[in-house]
């Protein structure tokens, strides 16, 4: 069969439409539209959402999307996959015998260096002599507070709000959900495909989080629920530890 990128493609312009025309119709991103039509599909975060927007494409141009998507579904099983040669295979191999005495001194180095500074290092410097106790003839009194003294620190106490040095997000999933989170560093702190009734939890100081499909998500921060985020399409979100602070 003829590929399906230019069968969409050839069907699309046949009804004289554009990429945003059928973008606007079907709420499938523009990138996404072109990124099929040219079988570019490492642009889309997952292969469940490229089947998605095939069958959503195909059916709004009049085609079978059922079809369209065994035609796809067939295509890509049916890609061969490579397997390392016999000579790949012995480079690997000699280069984990090679790099075990390797390994072997770099331990021994470690602990000899642990070993090294216990050793330098006094244990008995931190600790303080013992205060000389009181003479018998000299007694102290405590200083009490009056209540109200008591009240009014305990009522400062209770309008400061409780300051968190770190967002600690749990996600929670009722469907199938991929994500990518990274932290104020670009770190990457989890990326992966979720399935119903799985959970993550991430924490940083700043979190960057994309949800394939943010409707199957439950976001909680801190102990606090995030309104939740109704949409099929894709989106990215940013958390701040200053956001997070302010609001409580």
């Amino acid at each position: 069969m003829e590929n399906i990128g230019k069968i969409l493609k050839e069907a699309r312009e046949s009804k004289d439409l554009t990429l945003d025309d059928i973008s606007k119709e079907t709420h499938i991103m523009t990138r996404y539209l072109s990124a099929i039509e040219e079988e570019n599909y490492s642009i889309v975060p997952d292969r469940i959402y490229v089947i998605g927007i095939i069958r959503k494409y195909a059916d709004y141009l009049g085609l079978d999307g059922g079809e369209m998507v065994k035609d796809f579904l067939s295509s890509v099983d049916a890609q061969p996959i490579s397997t390392p040669t016999e000579n790949e295979k012995k480079s690997r191999h000699s280069m984990n015998i090679n790099t075990k005495p390797l390994i072997t001194i770099l331990t021994v180095c470690v602990l000899i260096g642990i070993f090294a500074i216990v050793m330098y290092m006094n244990p008995y410097r931190d600790i303080k002599q013992p205060a000389a106790p009181p003479s018998p003839g000299t007694q102290t009194s405590p200083v009490s507070k009056s209540p109200a003294v008591h009240k009014k620190n305990a009522d400062k106490k209770k309008e400061q709000p409780v300051k968190q040095d770190e967002l600690t997000m749990v996600i929670k999933f009722s469907g199938d959900c991929w994500i990518k989170a990274v932290d104020d560093e670009d770190n990457v702190l989890d990326e992966k495909k979720y399935s119903s009734g799985e959970t993550t939890t991430l924490k940083a100081k700043e979190i960057n989080l994309r949800l394939g499909y943010p409707r199957n998500a439950e976001i909680e921060i801190n102990g606090k629920k995030i309104p939740p985020i109704g949409t099929d399409n894709p989106i990215t979100k940013k958390f701040t530890l200053e956001d997070i602070n302010s609001q409580s």
